[in-house]
């Protein structure tokens, strides 16, 4: 680890990355960071929940497929069927675009 003396309104630079102390008082330190836009910048504990929440979506359990996903969501009952189906587009509207396609 590199430790570095600065002083109020000092600036420390890493890469294209300025940190620059804004004000000491007792013993509290104010820094403002001035970074590109594809950097993070995060207080730790903002970053630790971050990456624990990037964990947990990672090891979480995903649908195989939007089968399975249909599947969840239709109680458990298998993909819907094509006639299913061909109901759903005749009830949305898309039954007689479909229709129209075949006319011309």
């Amino acid at each position: 680890m590199l430790f570095i003396t600065r002083k109020e309104t000092e600036t420390l630079m890493l890469n294209n990355i300025e940190v620059r102390i804004v004000k000491i008082e007792g013993d509290c330190v104010r820094i403002g960071i001035q970074a590109p836009p594809e950097v993070s910048v995060h207080r730790e504990e903002v970053y630790k929940k971050v990456i624990e929440a990037n964990q947990d979506a990672a090891t979480s359990k995903v649908p195989e497929s939007v089968f399975e996903l249909s599947r969840h969501f239709r109680g458990g009952r298998g993909p819907p069927s094509a006639r299913a189906l061909a109901g759903d587009a005749r009830d949305s509207g898309l039954w007689s675009l479909r229709l129209l396609n075949r006319r011309i």
